[in-house]
């Protein structure tokens, strides 16, 4: 039992005052308490939600709106190679992005333009810069979800695409940790969701096929600003393409007029252009 230890006598014959004082193990007690007592008696959110329909309609991400700037450290590991450094990101929504990646001080690594339905990408040192539909950009970019500019803006601010009509769902709230699992299946998918006791604050997403996983993303932390809540860390890893890349933002602006048109590159002097086709056209 955690208890304060019984009184003693100093030696004028008045009680000594002693701390409280706890036996091993009461203050990781005292703490796992507080912990599931923040979500109620139970140990249960004090709104709890049972309905997977309802959770769904929670995290099923809206078309992003605002134009955004991003900055941060990125880590990121494919085909045997690691890269560390900064990357800076510019959004327009719906389907326009650029994504510098740069040493720490601040020299190009290689950048990655999207304008509506085509891409330029391009890396420091390279002889061949690429262009084409979105359709092709995962053949030159390791970044999941490359070619649905739509999804990677909502996936940059904590929202994943949901299985739509899965065939089965089931949400339960596992009080060991915390947190709600909404599984959702649909043929031979199979996604998995962990959401925080908020009900609303996605933390982790895996989508399996056939029993093998896709990906797998999670959110660390938060960065309010411009009226918009956006996770401070990032983690996404990928079984096709293979990469592991791990993104902390340093900052975040909303609403801002960009000049001229960021998003439609050319390549670089001295670079060969090469014009790439889908996969399908190419067969």
């Amino acid at each position: 039992m955690c208890s304060a230890a019984s009184p003693s006598l100093d030696a004028t014959g008045q009680q000594k005052q002693h701390p409280y004082t706890y036996r091993p193990g009461c203050l990781l007690a005292l703490i796992a308490s507080v912990l599931l007592t923040a979500c109620g008696p139970s140990g249960l959110p004090d709104n709890l939600v049972e309905d997977p329909g309802v959770m769904m309609q929670r995290l099923t991400p809206t078309p992003a709106k605002d134009t955004f700037f991003a900055a941060g450290r990125l880590e990121y590991y494919a085909e045997g190679k690691a890269r560390k450094g900064k990357v800076e990101i510019m959004a327009r929504p719906p389907h326009s992005v650029r994504m510098h990646v740069l040493t720490f001080t601040d020299d190009l690594l290689s950048l990655l333009a999207i304008n509506g339905e085509y891409f330029t990408y391009f890396e420091r040192g390279a002889k061949t810069c690429f262009m084409g539909p979105m359709c092709a950009a995962p053949l030159v970019s390791r970044v999941p979800m490359v070619s649905k500019p739509a999804v990677l803006l909502r996936l940059l601010e904590g929202k994943v695409p949901l299985l739509e009509e899965p065939d089965r769902s089931a949400l339960t709230f596992h009080k060991a940790d915390g947190q709600y699992k909404l599984v959702l299946e649909k043929g031979d998918h199979v996604q998995t969701l962990s959401i925080a006791a908020d009900g609303q604050t996605l933390q982790k997403a895996t989508m399996k096929r056939a029993g093998e996983t896709l990906f797998s993303v999670s959110f660390k932390g938060k960065i309010e600003t411009g009226g918009k809540t956006v996770p401070k860390r990032m983690r996404l890893i990928s079984t096709s393409p293979t990469a592991d890349l791990s993104f902390e933002y340093r900052e975040v602006e909303y609403g801002l007029q960009f000049k001229g048109d960021p998003f439609s590159y050319e390549c670089p002097r001295g670079t060969e252009t090469r014009y790439l086709v889908c996969e399908e056209e190419a067969k």
